[in-house]
Order: structure tokens, then sequence, then C-alpha cells
């Protein structure tokens, strides 16, 4: 994500010598989705692996700007901030125990990402060492309620479009409808409804509100159901 976090899906591929090792990137996709292309080469070997990447994007605004102007002593230069959820499409079994994903600012934190097996990259404040962050502070409250709802309502539609297509493509070597969504399930965070009947989840120990998620498993056609009359 660091790699293809400020690329657009149009741009060529390009190359980062980094620990004695050539990491070559390749970004695909529209819409706030995208594959990205990893080929890491050391002598005459390589591995390639391919990342799934959800982005939203949020023009801060209101109390967050100012308290993000109020920490970084600095004005907001106005652009749209970022927000990912990415994973290794090669994960392994969605059966097997989930690992904790990460919150990542460009590097990873020591922060466990709320989404099993997925990580979470975006322009968080974090403290002077980097390695942790207040999820109660507003510029990162606002970048959080703001983006994961939509972020994990866009995995779910990702997931429930592939498994339409290989449902449809019998005979081919596609993951089975089933797996796609087991593994697409697997990512989800712990899902709490309040007595007042707020979806959210726990980010770095704060509530977050999951409203975007919520209106959209109420108005799109995101999980599975049986036809009528079976």
């Amino acid at each position: 994500a660091a790699c293809a976090r400020r690329r657009r899906a149009s741009d060529a591929p390009w190359s980062l010598d980094w620990d004695e090792r050539r990491h070559r990137v390749s970004v695909s996709g529209s819409r706030g989705e995208e594959a990205i292309e990893v080929v890491v080469a050391r002598g005459d070997s390589q591995t390639t692996k391919t990342f799934r990447s959800f982005v939203v994007a949020w023009r801060p605004e209101g109390d967050a700007k100012a308290a993000y102007e109020a920490h970084t002593k600095r004005p907001h230069d106005g652009n749209a901030e970022e927000l990912r959820l990415f994973f290794d499409e090669a994960g392994g079994d969605a059966r097997a125990p989930s690992r904790p994903g990460l919150i990542h600012c460009t590097l990873p934190t020591r922060v466990k990402a709320p989404t099993p097996k997925s990580h979470l990259d975006g322009p968080f404040l974090l403290s002077v060492d980097r390695h942790t962050l207040d999820a109660r502070h507003p510029w990162n409250a606002a970048l959080l309620e703001r983006g994961l709802g939509e972020l994990l309502a866009k995995l779910l539609d990702w997931a429930a479009r592939r498994a339409r297509k290989n449902a449809a493509e019998t005979g081919s070597a596609a993951a089975p409808a089933e797996a796609v969504l087991r593994d697409a399930y697997a990512r989800l965070p712990v899902l709490v409804r309040s007595p007042e009947g707020r979806l959210t989840t726990t980010v770095a120990g704060a509530p977050i509100s999951l409203a975007r998620l919520d209106d959209a498993l109420r108005r799109d056609a995101l999980l599975p159901v049986l036809p009528i009359g079976r």
C-alpha cells in the first residue's frame, strides 16, 4: 500500500530498490478498487504478490481540520485524504485462524486494525514514536468514521460480484463462490449493534460508527440470499 498509495490506476509500472531487492509495482483498477501487483526480484529469483485494495477519499473540514492544524501546527493543504483497506489475495484459507491486520500511516504502526487478515492505511496522526494512535482524536475519528464503513461495503460488494461471476463460470479454475464469500466475511471486524440501533466497531479502544456500511447493507445487494420459494 505504501508503494501504490499515491499512484493512479492509469500509471505505468514503476520500480523501487530497497533492501537489496527490486520491487516492481503495477496498479490497475477504477472506482476505488485496485489490484496491486508487486514483483520482488533478488539476483536470479523473484516472487509475485497481488494485493486487493479498496480506497475512499475524504476532504476534511470543521473540527477535524482544525484538530489537524492544531496538532501539526500548519494549515491543511485542502486536498482530499485517502483511507485504504488492503490485503494479500493469496492470504490463505479463510477457515484458518485469523491473524490481525495492522494500521499503517504509509509505514505500519503497532496498532491492530479491526479487520482480520487485512490492513488499514491512511494519514493518521500518530504518537511521537509513530507506534500508536488515539482513535478518539477528532482527526483520526473523522477519518475512520467517514471511511471505514464505506471500505467494508466496497469489500462486500466486490466479494458479491466475484462470487456471482465465479458461480457462472462452471468448470473454471476460479475459487468457488462459497470460498470467496467466506474469505470476505472473515475480514470483517467485530460488529456491534447499540441499543439505539447504531452499527459500530472498535478501533484502538474507541467505538467507531459504521453508518455507511449499515446504509449499504440496507440499500445494495451485498449479501447472498436464497431465491423466493426455496
